[in-house]
């Protein structure tokens, strides 16, 4: 019983002495804050990306459109995760021919955490300068584009680890 006791008094104690050590000032909660930059492997490192239905065309106030891209990175479990990496998307005109590509630094932590909505629980992101063909296609001309995105990370073994999904856009003519 003694055990027992000094165990449920001792293991809160060491446990707050650890939280104390990596707190914020108020010392509520726990920080961990990886260097700028950094891509750390991890049993919840990113396993999968998938693209959601939430992903569509739009008319900003100034007539332009967008597309706005929302993504979630799933672990091995298939539960939501943050991640960094390099984000890769490309845009190709369904039947082939035309294609457009952005590329997005999510290795630089605050732009990631700035992408990021907690909302959706999911990664949003405005692609802008559409070409001609896929501004028709927003505009709600007959076409379709399929994007393909691409996430390089490191995977839970630490190993370089490609994540991909595809999403189709617009209505075929």
């Amino acid at each position: 019983m003694g055990c027992r006791i000094a165990a449920l008094v001792l293991v809160p104690i060491a446990m707050a002495g650890l939280c104390a050590c990596v707190s914020d000032e108020g010392g509520s909660r726990p920080i961990v804050t990886p260097p700028s930059g950094s891509v750390v492997a991890s049993p919840f490192s990113p396993a999968g990306v998938r693209v959601l239905p939430l992903t569509h065309f739009e008319r900003t106030a100034s007539g332009a459109t967008r597309v706005l891209v929302f993504f979630e990175l799933i672990d091995q479990w298939g539960d939501t995760v943050k991640g960094a990496g390099a984000l890769e998307i490309v845009a190709r005109r369904a039947g082939g021919g035309d294609a457009v590509e952005w590329s997005i630094d999510l290795a630089d932590l605050e732009r990631n955490a700035s992408l990021y909505d907690p909302s959706t629980r999911a990664y949003r992101l405005a692609l802008k300068d559409l070409p001609a063909w896929l501004a028709s296609i927003g505009a709600g001309e007959a076409g379709a584009a399929t994007l393909e995105v691409y996430f390089r990370t490191l995977g839970s073994d630490g190993q370089p680890v490609v994540l991909r999904d595809r999403f189709e856009l617009g209505r075929p003519g």
